[in-house]
């Protein structure tokens, strides 16, 4: 014979007292992952602004190495001098926008 179960008051009380419970549970998860979701938000902006620190130091205002003056006279090479030009602007890490304003400087009449 199968066994057969009624609902009683007590069991309905059991099963609200398990719901109530269940919801608890459930409530404080959720609690849980916003406040886990909110601190990785958090973490993502602080580690943004760390990348963005860091290609802020990587860019050089202070030069490492300079290169003087070209003036264009018959003696002075412009290959060579462009090919120095590149070669310490990788050493100071200059932008194409940086050395645009370096090279404008240099070039004298």
């Amino acid at each position: 014979m199968k066994n057969l179960r009624f609902e009683t008051s007590k069991n309905i009380a059991e099963k609200n007292n398990f719901l109530e419970k269940n919801n608890l549970i459930i409530t404080e998860n959720i609690e849980k992952s916003e406040k886990l979701i909110m601190n990785t938000e958090i973490q993502t902006q602080a580690i943004n602004d760390l990348i963005q620190a860091i290609k802020k130091i990587g860019t050089f205002k202070n030069n490492i190495i300079t290169l003087s003056n070209f003036y264009e006279k018959d003696k002075e090479d412009s290959y060579e001098f462009l090919k120095q030009f590149n070669q310490i602007g990788k050493i100071n890490r200059w932008s194409d926008k940086r050395k645009l304003e370096i090279v404008a400087n240099l070039l004298k009449e």
